[in-house]
């Protein structure tokens, strides 16, 4: 994977007025076109992002913004245009996904003219942030990480779009990087909007120019009687104040890929782990063709901070699978008929799953040359360049996250060897407290099988580290680079 060289073709590439200009523009073709933002702002910081500011108080329950259709670049708008009529002949899909949108932006922008002219004029012309558009140097930084691999299959599906468009009159010269960015565009601002009882993609201008937080003053809705995307305010927002939406709830991971910036101590951060299946261990066939039903017996799978998390649990219902005994193997089985993971089978199972995940964690965290405490150093220089800085944050964060699991397995795992009730008792003890471990413990006992079917580890695990390690192996061959 490697950033693709800047383009030489003069279409790709347009004289664009100062940002203040375009902004105005923007404004202006939305009021001319029926949208309505009476409190709204748009501004540009120094460092040239957009933000959206209110102009005065904003009262919860406030409609800031309404788009009206029409304005917003939807499949629908693709299928209409000269663009999306090439696409379709050339044998493109352009009722769903990403590639019509971006290129549709493409046509656009070498037009220089169209019904969106104002708001493709006024798109970013670099996303500075995204690691696609990061050199070699940038990118050795993220080696090992999640980040890195979820980076390569943007430009892997990149490249792919652009051998298919490459086929599209129109199209025939297109670069890979205009491409790319085309995609950043699309991929960083589209909403995912109910329309008439179906879910759409669609770019929605002034709307996709508002900032993330994790506690935005707006949600958001398509109102299918009038016929417009409303953002409405959930809290009150002052005058003056920087006005915000949600990009949802994301790993650093996402964030970085897509938008270009990570945000500081995220609950939502993620890495991925390869788990392996031991072709040596007894009943090998029995538990590899459960595995095939959820992906098979060699896999990636991601792992969140929390053992609760969806993600994580996918791992552990690999786990537990693969540290099961023949009577938990019948039970795996009849609950993969009804469901897609496998749950808690046993405090037996439990315990050894937890410790399969902590031993991969940790085998996993062993393989990066720098720790946590090395990457915390980098952060405290005030002349790290910002792309490095956005690496060794992403970079470090996964390994809290393999960190947080070497750290529960080590926890929880002497404890799930107590009788039921001493248990129970330890659940009840820890219930006021928000430390991660006792929270984890909890989940944990609240899931498992009704305790008057469930057995005791006391003497049924003597060496949990070595009967994991003969049962699942880090899967190897999946280094970054």
């Amino acid at each position: 994977m490697h950033p693709a060289p800047e383009p030489s073709n003069p279409k790709a590439t347009r004289r664009r007025p100062p940002a203040a200009d375009r902004s105005a523009r923007l404004l202006d073709w939305l009021a001319k076109s029926g949208a309505r933002f009476p409190a709204l702002s748009l501004h540009t910081a120094p460092d040239g992002e957009r933000l959206v500011r209110a102009t005065r108080d904003i009262a919860p329950g406030e409609t800031v913004l309404a788009v009206p259709r029409r304005c917003l670049i939807t499949h629908d708008a693709v299928r209409a245009s000269a663009a999306g009529k090439a696409l379709r002949a050339a044998g493109v899909e352009i009722e769903k996904g990403q590639l019509p949108l971006a290129a549709y932006l493409i046509a656009h922008e070498r037009a220089g003219r169209g019904p969106f002219n104002a708001y493709v004029r006024a798109l970013p012309a670099a996303f500075p942030g995204v690691p696609l558009f990061y050199d070699e140097a940038q990118l050795a930084l993220l080696r090992g990480t999640h980040t890195l691999r979820r980076t390569q299959q943007r430009w892997a599906e990149i490249e792919s779009d652009h051998l298919l468009l490459r086929e599209v009159p129109g199209f025939e010269d297109l670069d890979r990087l205009t491409l790319a960015r085309a995609r950043t565009a699309v991929t960083s601002r589209v909403f995912g909007l109910r329309m008439g009882g179906t879910k759409r993609e669609a770019l929605a201008p002034l709307a996709d120019m508002m900032n993330h937080s994790a506690s935005p003053g707006v949600d958001w809705e398509f109102d299918d009687a009038s016929g417009e995307m409303r953002m409405i305010a959930v809290e009150p927002i002052a005058r003056g104040a920087e006005v915000h939406d949600s990009y949802g709830e994301k790993s650093n991971a996402r964030f970085l890929v897509a938008y270009g910036f990570t945000m500081p101590d995220n609950p939502d951060d993620e890495t991925s782990i390869p788990l392996s299946l031991a072709k040596d261990q007894p009943r090998y066939s029995e538990k590899a063709r459960l595995l095939r039903a959820s992906g098979g017996a060699e896999q990636r799978l991601p792992i969140s901070l929390r053992l609760s998390d969806p993600s994580t649990q996918k791992a552990l219902s690999f786990l537990r699978i693969a540290c099961a005994s023949e009577s938990e193997l019948q039970q795996a089985a009849s609950t993969l008929a009804a469901a897609r993971l496998v749950p808690p089978l046993s405090a037996r199972n439990e315990s050894a799953a937890i410790t399969g995940l902590g031993f991969v964690c940790g085998r996993a965290l062993s393989r990066y040359r720098e720790t946590i405490a090395d990457d915390d150093a980098l952060l405290a220089r005030a002349d790290l360049p910002p792309r490095d800085r956005l690496c060794i944050t992403v970079r470090r964060d996964e390994k809290r996250v393999l960190a947080r699991h070497v750290e529960l397995s080590r926890a929880l795992v002497p404890l799930l060897r107590l009788p039921r009730a001493a248990l129970e008792r330890e659940v009840t003890a820890r219930f006021e407290s928000d430390a991660p471990i006792d929270r984890a413990l909890e989940s944990v006992v609240r899931s498992l099988p009704d305790p008057s079917a469930a057995r005791t580890l006391t003497g049924t695990l003597d060496t949990p580290d070595a009967r994991t390690r003969s049962t699942v192996r880090p899967a190897e061959g999946r280094r970054a680079w």
